[in-house]
C-alpha cells in the first residue's frame, strides 16, 4: 500500500531509505500538495500470541487465584478484580465463569460485549485507532489476529465464540441461575463512544433484575473534577487506585470469604448459539470443555 502511495504521488526513492524515511518524504509532499492519505499498520503480538477476546485470560486469572491457594493452603478468600476498558471487560468476564469465586468487580468503562474490532477488525475495515503521526498521513492500526469473519474455516469467527464472551440477557439470566456472590461496582461516561454507555447500562439493568448486587455510576460534565474524573472521554482518565478508594467503604461490605468454585468443584455450563461450554473446577485448576451442540 505504501509503495501504491509513494508511486501515486511521484515520490522517489534510492532504495536505500527506511520505512519510516519513505513516510517522511511522502508526508513532505502531501504537505504541499495539502492532500491527506490514509495507511494502515498491523502490530504483531509477542511470541506470535493472539487475541483470543478475553477467554483464555480469564482462565489463566482464575487458574493464577488456585494456584495462590494451593501455595498458602487457603480455603477461601475474597478476590477483587479492578479494571479498566478490556481489563474491567476481563474481570466480568472471570466473574461470569467462576460465580463464586470472585467477591468483587471494579469496573471503569468496559464493554457489555466484546468489540469485534479486537478480534476481526480486518474483516470489518474496522481498525482499532487511528493516530496522525505526520501532519498529512493517518495510520489505521489493526492486531494480528487468528481469527476470520469467513465462514466454514477452522479459525472462523462464530456467534457462539460472541456470544459467550459477553452479557446479553441470555447470558446474564444463566449467570444467574449458575449463581453468584459477586458485587459490581461500575462507571462510565456519559459520553463513550468506544464502550458504548447504553449498553452497559442495559447491561447492568438486566443484571439487577436477575437479582444480581450491581451499583452503577455514570459520570457527566459536573463530575468532572481532576482528580478522579478527568474527562469524558473512554475511562475518563480515571486513576485505578483512586477508583479502588472510592469504591472500597462499599465493597468492603460485601466481603464474606466464602469457599470459591475450586473447593465448591463447581461444573458452570453456558450455552451460546447452539454450542455449549463447559467449565470444571477442582484444586488442580478450571478446564474449559466445548461440551456439545445444543438442539434450540
Amino acid at each position: 500500500m505504501i509503495g501504491q502511495l509513494l508511486t501515486k504521488h511521484g515520490v522517489k526513492l534510492d532504495g536505500s531509505e527506511s520505512a519510516l524515511v519513505a513516510l517522511e518524504k511522502l508526508n513532505a509532499v502531501l504537505e504541499v500538495s495539502d492532500v491527506v492519505e490514509n495507511i494502515t499498520a498491523t502490530f504483531l503480538p509477542h511470541k506470535n500470541e493472539y487475541q483470543n477476546g478475553g477467554l483464555m485470560a480469564a482462565l489463566d486469572i482464575l487458574n493464577a487465584i488456585n494456584d495462590f491457594q494451593n501455595k498458602y493452603m487457603v480455603e477461601s478468600l475474597d478476590v477483587i478484580l479492578v479494571g479498566s476498558s478490556n481489563g474491567g471487560f476481563i474481570a466480568n468476564l472471570v466473574s461470569k465463569i467462576a460465580p463464586n469465586t470472585i467477591s468483587a468487580v471494579i469496573d471503569n468503562s468496559s464493554w457489555a460485549s466484546l468489540s469485534l474490532p479486537y478480534i476481526v477488525g480486518r474483516d470489518l475495515k474496522t481498525p482499532e485507532s487511528a493516530h496522525y503521526f505526520w501532519s498529512n498521513l493517518k495510520v489505521y492500526y489493526y492486531v494480528l489476529s487468528a481469527w476470520t469473519m469467513r465462514p466454514n474455516l477452522p479459525n472462523a469467527f462464530l456467534p457462539c465464540h460472541h456470544v459467550m464472551r459477553g452479557f446479553d440477557k441470555t447470558q446474564i439470566k444463566q449467570m444467574a441461575r449458575n449463581g453468584s456472590t459477586c458485587f459490581y461496582y461500575f462507571v462510565h461516561s456519559v459520553n463513550d463512544n468506544i464502550a458504548l454507555t447504553r449498553d452497559k447500562i442495559n447491561m447492568a439493568k438486566t443484571m439487577i433484575s436477575e437479582g444480581f448486587d450491581v451499583h452503577m455510576e455514570v459520570f457527566d460534565q459536573s463530575d468532572v473534577d481532576g482528580k478522579l474524573v478527568k474527562n469524558l472521554g473512554h475511562g475518563m482518565g480515571m486513576s485505578m487506585l483512586t477508583l479502588f478508594e472510592r469504591a472500597w467503604p462499599m465493597v468492603s461490605k460485601k466481603l464474606t470469604q466464602s469457599p470459591n468454585d475450586f473447593v465448591l468443584k463447581s461444573k458452570i455450563r453456558y450455552e451460546a448459539s447452539g454450542v455449549a461450554y463447559g467449565f470444571d473446577f477442582n484444586k488442580k485448576g478450571v478446564s474449559p470443555n466445548l461440551l456439545m451442540l445444543v438442539n434450540e
